[in-house]
């Protein structure tokens, strides 16, 4: 759980270096530059070169893409109903839509469920969060980004493919099976290990407690969406198929309760608009996240 502490102790140190003005709000979109066109895409290629696919971990694979899809189903329509702009929507889209299934959610599987719940573990992420990260979320900050004659599909799959994440992704796909050197991958870690303490760090400077309580909706609609309402829904289908005891579905309980994901929060920030918003959604929902899966893990072995 050292990393976990890791995590926290960077989001702190970030908030206290913006509350006593050692750094200013533009210092949070530096660092998320820094995530999108390094960490990020070597993280992307250290996880997906070498993913294996098992038949009995598509359940837990399919979670994370079902989150993305119902997250834009949803924002959309609660943001037209709510009158908010194309950057809140795609914002909410992103960081709620993505959860925090490494950085948080592989130290929560093994603490909660064991090392025999790592693989599912892994594969949920591998093939679930960082394949909707790279393509959801870079065609979703593609779109949120452009101005109004940029959101025609040929615009977003233009801004799409100038995105590092995707075109890590597309170099993961051709890289698959082949051994890189031994150089190469250490270097490949190092940056990767920068990701997870980096973006809580940049997410700590953006923090402001003032938009805090302007953003209480957002907030609300968000979190209640991202910790309450999906686990629940998460719950429902595994418990209508039967699939609650084993490590599978366990673990995929666990991971639907994490927060929003720090990377999503890092490539919805990369664009300049609603770092407030995203780094408040982070903030409040990775810990948050982290009691929703104590919580529904005592319940599963109470049930």
């Amino acid at each position: 759980m050292s990393s976990l502490g890791l995590l926290i102790a960077c989001l702190a140190l970030g908030a206290a270096l913006r509350a006593a003005g050692r750094v200013g709000p533009e210092a949070g979109r530096v660092v998320a530059a820094l995530l999108i066109h390094v960490s990020l895409p070597a993280a992307t290629l250290l996880h997906l070169r070498d993913v294996v696919l098992e038949p009995r971990l598509l359940s837990a694979i399919a979670m994370p893409w079902a989150l993305f899809a119902l997250a834009w189903a949803c924002f959309r329509r609660i943001g037209s109903r709510l009158g908010w702009d194309r950057a809140t929507v795609g914002a909410m889209v992103i960081v709620c839509g993505v959860g925090n299934t490494a950085f948080v959610g592989l130290p929560m599987v093994q603490a909660l469920e064991g090392s025999a719940g790592l693989p599912a573990a892994m594969a949920l992420d591998q093939l679930g969060t960082w394949l909707v990260l790279a393509t959801g979320g870079s065609a979703v900050a593609a779109w949120m980004a452009g101005d109004a004659g940029a959101t025609s599909v040929n615009g977003v799959l233009r801004r799409m493919a100038g995105y590092p994440p995707f075109l890590a992704l597309l170099g993961a796909l051709a890289l698959r099976g082949v051994p890189l050197p031994e150089p190469v991958d250490g270097l490949l870690r190092q940056l990767a290990s920068l990701l997870a303490p980096l973006a809580l760090l940049g997410t700590g400077t953006q923090l402001c407690w003032r938009a805090l309580r302007e953003q209480r909706q957002q907030l609300v609609i968000g979190l209640g969406f991202k910790l309450l309402a999906w686990p629940l829904v998460v719950i429902a289908v595994l418990a209508a198929a039967g699939g609650l005891q084993d490590t599978v579905g366990r673990v995929t309980v666990v991971e639907a309760t994490m927060g929003p994901s720090v990377a999503a929060c890092a490539l919805a920030s990369a664009s300049g608009r609603k770092e407030n918003l995203c780094a408040a959604l982070v903030a409040v929902g990775v810990p948050l996240g982290m009691a929703g899966a104590v919580l529904a893990t005592w319940w599963l072995g109470a049930a």
